[in-house]
């Protein structure tokens, strides 16, 4: 569910970057009347759907301890803040690593089709793999690539890493919530999930903001690298709780 709710969006997302590209010369006032839309037809979808009937239950279920939801917030949130902190300075990445306008032009359409590829894996492969592989694998992966992304290089190779990255951002996404089920049979953790991967969109670009220094960006990258990093160790921590107590 996780992985195609993930899929919607970023599927909206192309459609959207697509009009909008088409309609350059009214780009300004096309994307906040685009967001209007949309939030409004969300509100007519929403109006039109019939409550989830709530389950019998005999009893309330417990609140679970901290500890329980910590390793799944966090690693959701620094996974997430770790995206966000390298990509909204992608495009400054770019004009570093000498990519020419056209380039970094074909960057978004190849990132966004990148997104699209990792949402259909993921749905694949949430059926048959734990969340613990592609949560530690995917989070050391962005670790490990981030720091790649300075200094001057090819085209290829760069939009190589970028699309890579956004790749792997949608493939591990929708394992968090996985993980936040097994660690909480009662579900509430989940719930506060997508609260934890917001915070981490804003928590990691202003992070990113002090980061960066008029060097250039090694400080911005070794942020998104030790976030996703911090991911890693808490899925990890996560996975051990689970271990111990079952």
């Amino acid at each position: 569910m996780a992985g195609r709710f993930i899929l919607i969006q970023v599927g909206m997302q192309a459609l959207l970057a697509t009009v909008a590209n088409a309609v350059s010369s009214q780009s300004v006032i096309f994307v906040p009347i685009s967001l209007a839309l949309s939030a409004l037809a969300g509100l007519l979808v929403r109006s039109r759907l019939a409550p989830l009937a709530a389950e019998p239950s005999d009893h309330q279920a417990p609140r679970p301890h901290l500890a329980d939801a910590l390793p799944a917030l966090g690693a959701a949130l620094a996974f997430q803040a770790a995206v966000m902190a390298g990509w909204i300075y992608m495009e400054p990445l770019a004009a570093l690593a000498q990519l020419d306008a056209a380039a970094r032009a074909l960057a978004t359409p190849l990132s966004l089709a990148a997104q699209l590829a990792g949402c259909v894996v993921a749905i694949r492969l949430c059926r048959v793999a734990k969340w613990i592989w592609p949560v530690c694998c995917g989070s050391a992966l962005l670790a490990l690539s981030f720091p790649t992304l300075a200094g001057g290089q090819e085209a290829g190779v760069f939009l190589g890493k970028q699309v890579a990255i956004g790749f792997v951002w949608t493939l591990v996404s929708p394992f968090f919530t996985a993980m936040a089920l097994e660690g909480d049979e009662s579900g509430q953790t989940a719930i506060a999930l997508p609260g934890a991967i917001m915070l981490g969109s804003v928590l990691g670009p202003g992070l990113a903001a002090f980061a960066v220094d008029t060097a250039g960006t090694p400080g911005l990258l070794r942020l998104c690298s030790g976030l996703a990093s911090l991911a890693v160790v808490l899925a990890l921590w996560g996975r051990w709780r689970l271990d111990r107590a079952g």
